[in-house]
């Protein structure tokens, strides 16, 4: 299963590797179709894909490191 999602970094994430992370310990694989680095933060557009249950705790495990997570179109 593939999701489309946007994600909101603040100021003090957007050095880190939580995307890798992510990818790495909920089991997805992801493309990155966009990114934005502005001075309070960055955004992020990926593409992630892998199993239904897999993509839910991606998502939840970016969250509780502080990132925002939207669905995109």
């Amino acid at each position: 299963m593939k999701r489309l999602c946007r994600l909101f970094f603040p100021k003090n994430l957007i050095r880190e590797p939580l995307v890798y992370r992510m990818a790495k310990e909920c089991g997805v694989t992801f493309d990155i179709r966009e990114t934005k680095i502005m001075a309070d933060g960055g955004t992020l557009l990926l593409a992630l894909d892998g199993a239904e249950d897999s993509l839910g705790r991606a998502a939840e495990w970016l969250k509780a490191k502080g990132v925002r997570v939207e669905a995109a179109e």
